[in-house]
């Protein structure tokens, strides 16, 4: 049956996990967990609320209204966007970072050198790519 508005009567009975109703003569279950939008609308003391009303095996029941999805992605707010890009960028930068020392320590690892050589070795190469990348 799908997304259609349902009409609350004075049958409700509410329990625990279902809420039981009648809707147009026939009997429904309403899942606290599957519906809460619902629940919180029949609580607020709305008598139509719009639902998902599926039937299997001659019951009914409603779950909240699905909504209708726009596209394959969802749209980012600008705020949401910035947060995105800087930990895309923070994680290029780990990225370029590790691959620096990496290389350095290959650099030295036939040659005789002390931590900070390699340090400054894995600065300078990073440095580098760095300032490629801005290009």
């Amino acid at each position: 049956m799908a997304n259609q508005k349902i009409t609350i009567d004075s049958t409700l009975v509410k329990g625990d996990k279902w809420y039981n109703m009648d809707i147009n003569g026939k009997k429904a279950g309403i899942s606290v967990e599957g519906a809460p939008k619902t629940i919180a609308a029949i609580n607020a003391g709305s008598i139509e609320v719009e639902v998902n009303l599926i039937e299997k095996d001659g019951k009914y029941y409603v779950w909240d209204k699905q909504e209708q999805k726009q596209g394959g992605f969802k749209q980012l707010t600008p705020e949401q966007l910035a947060a995105k890009q800087q930990r895309e960028d923070h994680t290029q930068r780990m990225i370029v970072a590790q691959n620096s020392v990496t290389n350095a320590v290959q650099y030295y690892q036939q040659r005789q050198a002390t931590v900070a050589e390699v340090k400054a070795l894995a600065k300078e190469f990073y440095a580098l790519v760095i300032e490629m990348s801005s290009k």
